[in-house]
This record gives C-alpha cells, sequence and structure tokens, in this order.
C-alpha cells in the first residue's frame, strides 16, 4: 500500500491566534496529518480525555498565558500512550523550555519556528502512532522552579540558551551522571550548574569551589578535609565541601587549572566513591554528584598534558555555555533583568541598545551585569548612546550595522570560513519557504526569483534529501506554469 492510500493521522493544535494557527495547518502536510484545532483551555481538555492524539502542538503566542498547566494534563498520555508533543512559544524562555522538557515535551521552540523544525518533530509522531512496539519514553521527575527568590535563574530566549535549557532539563534526572561544562569566562557556568542542582531535586546542599583560585594543599583541605594536626595550624579536625555536599551536589569550576596530582585524586574519587580526609587513614563514602567545569578548549588541554584524558573521559560529554556574542537577542532581555535586579529600571534608547548588541562581550554576562551596574549608578534612569560608550570601546564601525539579532548572533557564533555559502543559502531559504507556503509560484513570488529557478531548486538532489528526512513528498511541480496563481494565498 503506497503512503498517499493510508489515512491522515490525528494531530491536535491548541492556539490562541488564528493566524498562527492557519500557518501550522499549511506547514504540516494534509495527507499526512488532519489537525483538529481549539483555541480555549478548556476545549483542550475536553479533546485530550476522548481521544489518543500521535502529535501534539501547544502554540503559545501571548505572553500572559501559561501554557504548563496544559502539558500537565497531557504528561500521562505523552508516556503511557506515545504521543509526541510540540511546544512553540512567542516569546519563549529559558525557564519554560526547562519546565516542558521536564515535563516529557519532545521540543521547544521559539516562535515563528522555521517548517522543517517543526516537521522533524512531527515525523517522530508518525512511528509511534503505527508502531506498536514503540519505547516509552522516560518518566520526567517533578518541576522544581528555576526562580526562587535571591538565585540566579538561567535567562534569555534565543536559539542557544533554548537549546542549552532542554539539555539541562534532560542531564539533570541522572542524578549520579557527572556532568562537564565548558564555557568561556563569565558565561554563568555556576548559574548552570546550579540550575542543574536544583532540577536534579537532590537534597543535599550545593557547594562550590573555584580550583585555579588555590594553591593544591589548601585545595585538597578545602574540598576533603582534614585531621586535627595534619598541618601547623589545624587544631582541629574539619569537613570538607565534598562532604558537606553529601547527598547533594560539589561544583568543581576551572578543574583543568587543578594539578596533575590532585587530577589523579579526583579520578579515584569518581572511581570509587570515597574520598580520605588530608592526615587521615580511613576512607568516607561520598554521593554528592559532580559537576566540573572548564573555559578552556578541552581537547587542546588534554593535548597539551593540562588535563588528564582518562579524568576527561570519566567526567562525560561537555555541555558548551554560549557566550553572549552568540546570543546577542538576549541582550535586551538581560539587561532587563540585572536593572530590575538592581531596583533601578534602566531605559535604554535605541541607539544605545544597538551599541550593547554591537559589542563582543569578551567578559560575557558579568561583564554585561557589572556594565548595567555602573550605568544605574553613576547615570540614572535614561540611558544614551554617548553614556554606554563611556564604559565600552566599541568600534564606531559597528555601531552602524542594523542586522537584526539572531542573525548577528549567527555570524558572531561562525568561524571564520565556516559561513555557509550564498547558493547554500539560497538552497535552503527556497525550501523553507516551499515548506511554508507548499507552492512555487508563491515561493517564486515572494522572493524575486525565476520560476523555473526555484522549481530546480526544489528538485535538487539536495533538497529532495532534506524532503526525505522529514517525511515530505515532491516528486515534481505542485502546480502547471501555465496555471500558475501568484495571489496571496488565504
Amino acid at each position: 500500500m503506497s503512503d498517499l492510500m493510508v489515512p491522515p493521522l490525528q494531530a491536535l493544535l491548541w492556539a490562541e491566534n488564528e493566524k498562527a494557527a492557519a500557518t501550522i495547518r499549511s506547514i504540516l502536510p494534509p495527507n499526512q496529518w488532519q489537525v483538529t484545532h481549539c483555541s480555549e483551555p478548556h476545549e483542550f481538555l475536553d479533546y485530550i480525555g476522548e481521544t489518543i492524539w500521535p502529535f501534539v502542538i501547544l502554540l503559545r503566542t501571548a505572553e500572559a498565558a501559561d501554557i504548563v498547566p496544559l502539558l500537565e494534563a497531557l504528561k500521562d498520555k505523552l508516556h503511557d500512550e506515545k504521543t509526541i508533543a510540540l511546544v512553540l512559544a512567542e516569546p519563549a524562555s529559558s525557564d519554560e523550555a526547562i519546565r516542558c522538557t521536564v515535563l516529557g515535551a519532545a521540543d521547544y521552540l521559539a516562535w515563528p519556528a522555521l517548517p522543517s523544525r517543526i516537521l522533524t518533530v512531527a515525523k517522530r509522531a508518525i512511528p509511534s502512532a503505527n508502531d506498536e512496539t514503540a519505547i516509552t519514553p522516560t518518566k520526567p521527575l517533578p518541576f522544581v522552579s528555576t526562580l526562587h527568590h535571591g538565585e540566579k535563574p538561567l535567562i534569555g530566549s534565543s536559539e542557544a540558551i533554548l537549546d542549552l535549557a532542554k539539555q539541562l532539563a534532560k542531564v539533570a534526572p541522572a542524578i549520579h551522571l557527572p556532568v562537564f561544562l565548558n564555557g568561556e569566562t563569565g558565561t554563568g557556568k555556576e548559574v548552570v550548574a546550579h540550575q542543574i542542582h536544583q532540577l536534579s531535586q537532590r537534597p543535599g546542599a550545593f557547594r562550590a569551589i573555584n580550583c585555579a583560585a588555590m594553591v593544591e594543599t589548601l585545595l585538597e583541605s578545602e574540598l576533603f578535609g582534614h585531621e586535627r594536626g595534619a598541618f601547623t595550624g589545624a587544631t582541629q579536625s574539619k569537613r570538607g565541601l565534598w562532604e558537606e555536599a553529601n547527598t547533594g551536589t560539589i561544583f568543581l569550576d576551572e578543574i583543568t587549572e587543578s594539578s596533575p596530582t590532585f587530577q589523579a585524586k579526583l579520578l579515584r574519587v569518581l572511581q570509587e566513591g570515597t574520598i580520605r580526609r588530608v592526615g587521615a587513614t580511613n576512607e568516607i563514602q561520598v554521593t554528592a554528584r559532580i559537576i566540573a567545569a572548564s573555559n578552556r578548549n578541552l581537547a587542546e588541554a588534554v593535548k597539551t598534558g593540562h588535563f588528564r584524558e582518562d579524568l576527561y573521559y570519566r567526567l562525560g560529554m561537555p555541555l558548551r555555555i554560549p557566550p553572549l556574542r552568540e546570543r546577542v537577542e538576549d541582550i535586551p532581555i538581560l539587561t532587563a533583568f540585572f536593572s530590575q535586579r538592581l531596583d533601578k529600571p534602566l531605559a535604554f534608547d535605541e541607539e544605545a541598545m544597538r551599541a550593547l548588541c554591537s559589542y563582543a562581550w569578551p567578559g560575557n554576562v558579568r561583564e554585561l551585569e557589572g556594565i548595567i551596574s555602573k550605568l544605574a549608578t553613576f547615570v540614572g534612569q535614561q540611558i544614551r548612546l554617548d553614556d554606554v560608550l563611556a564604559y565600552l570601546p566599541i568600534a564606531r564601525e559597528r555601531l552602524g550595522h542594523h542586522l537584526c539579532l539572531p542573525l548577528l548572533s549567527y555570524l558572531n557564533a561562525t568561524m571564520a570560513g565556516e559561513l555557509m555559502s550564498y547558493q547554500a543559502l539560497k538552497q535552503r531559504y527556497v525550501i523553507e519557504a516551499f515548506l511554508y507556503y507548499r507552492r512555487e509560484s508563491r515561493v517564486a513570488r515572494l522572493m524575486k526569483m525565476d520560476y523555473r529557478t526555484v522549481i530546480n531548486i526544489l528538485q535538487s538532489e539536495e533538497a529532495q534529501a532534506i524532503f526525505r528526512s522529514l517525511g515530505v513528498e515532491y516528486q515534481g511541480l505542485a502546480e502547471s506554469p501555465e496555471a500558475t496563481d501568484l495571489s496571496d494565498p488565504p
């Protein structure tokens, strides 16, 4: 039986915005999906109580709306009935991304989203709808809010920070798995470590130590503790941070700066699960989860001998913390957060904010926080371009740029020589536009391209490979050139 003879699968869409709902319906192929749309929470709850839905989409376009209760109502079906859920949010937030991932959402994307990202998730729902042997996902942990008063939350809505938030939600439940964080100075590695500790729900304390700030003997004493008389001045026994973090989390910052001897001892702790106080002969069982961090290039640190290769593998695959220049669209959000925390809300004019987004931020989020503190202290509430330039060495030629922030983040994140070629970029743009409109003539009109050029791109081997990966059929023209309708679709 051909795929065209298979009846469409059922997809449930909750979206308050009718235009956004129409966009989703146009992206999902009608021969694969029959989309039922509801716009009220009570409608959604009624629908999920009646039917098993292979694919559920929750699309929030109002900042005041709370999508988490709808996902909570769906969570049993996510795991017991093999439902795939996609959350789309405008505006998106890292906190909401963590909550939705923990509750079992297959993905969380900022809206508007590329059609290929939506179709990738939809394809995951197709085998789960037809395969009774599909693996049931692991039951997630209950969510613990990451925004308790006085704590440092993970702030941002860029794609880079949302991807990181989803990784944290997945790694946190593996409560005995060591985690390695890799990021430049000031990117917020301790904030990320604390997020993992909160989400893991380990009952013990969170303790942190900077391995680069202490000599080896002091580092061992602080971390492992010491016995009375172990060294001059040790007048009494003392528990180390590792013991204090028992059943909790120990965060070892800048681990690559520690000595080879200390790294060897740390490897033994990871292997045996025990520590020995300085000057002691007995072993102490420890259960703290280890999160290590470094601002070095880890492969280079292993190659040059700054970091033991066996310890590197023992700590697992690193989670990369993106630098601020790779998520400049988060700068306005971070600026508002830091100024509100100072209880001095600042108002940046357009040129001043553009200057902040144009700066390279070698000190990352920590540097931004320091600048906001200085502006709040010495300038006042209204911040203009000259106020920013007084504190940041921004090249004048960068100030006139009007690139959209996500594009600027992409350019900052792409190393020289690794930019996508113009031809490849144009090809992918045409493919994404076709997935959105499903009409070659509409794509040609909007992109001001020759109609045949659009068709040739869509029929190329590269485009066909992308279509196959997304489960989309394109076997020829969706319309004839003679019958081309260049009017806007309804």
